[in-house]
């Protein structure tokens, strides 16, 4: 069984009720000229018109660039409460999922050979409506208090 790791600060986690809810509900997207201000960069990562491509690179931007429906999960427990506490400003919750459930659940996975960040091994999920993960797919949330041990 391989886990994947999702942390969230406290208020975001109330803000979504618990769930694992995306900003945007659109699994294709497209980018924009403008979309430089974000980061974007011209290096031939981003298509032309609509993809699921630009939706997922466009999210390791920022999330819900463009409305996208992904969320962003890691391999690494430290990268998880980095997210969680707000880079050490708050407290938060690491949400655990069992990557092997995620088909069953119609869960879509998606992680790119040259990421944006290469050091926050990222996996990006989309439900399959593109709305909340399914709450299956999680088999474990901790929470997790500034000053706590990593």
């Amino acid at each position: 069984m391989t886990h994947l790791f999702r942390g969230v600060s406290v208020d975001l986690d109330a803000l979504n009720q618990g769930q694992l809810r995306p900003r945007g509900n659109r699994d294709s997207v497209a980018m924009t000229y403008g979309d430089d201000a974000h980061g974007m960069k011209y290096d031939g990562k981003f298509t032309h018109g609509e993809s699921e491509d630009n939706a997922v690179r466009a999210h390791h931007l920022k999330s819900g660039l463009h409305n996208g429906c992904y969320l962003s999960f890691t391999r690494s427990w430290d990268v998880a409460v980095h997210f969680a506490t707000c880079n050490g400003t708050c407290d938060g919750w690491i949400y655990v999922v069992d990557s092997s459930l995620l088909s069953e659940y119609g869960v879509i996975v998606r992680e790119f050979p040259d990421p944006e960040f290469a050091d926050e091994f990222e996996v990006s999920l989309c439900a399959a409506d593109n709305g909340d993960l399914p709450k299956e797919i999680v088999v474990a949330k901790h929470t997790y208090r500034l000053g706590e041990p990593v």
